[in-house]
């Protein structure tokens, strides 16, 4: 889902709202287990770099 894909207020009105459910229903999951998420952001050099979300035990 990006600017390729869809234009900018198709995104906003659209697309953000799916991504939004899809992050909530993964935190309750998460939560459920007594875990949390976390944004992870690798940075390899001045031009590749990778961001995802990490299911971690708070403890």
């Amino acid at each position: 889902m990006g600017p390729k894909s869809m234009p900018m207020d198709e995104f906003m009105s659209h697309g953000l709202p799916l991504l939004d459910r899809d992050v909530g229903e993964r935190i309750e999951v998460a939560a459920s287990k007594g875990n949390v998420l976390r944004y992870v952001c690798v940075v390899e050099g001045s031009r590749y770099f990778s961001v995802y979300i990490y299911v971690n035990d708070p403890n």
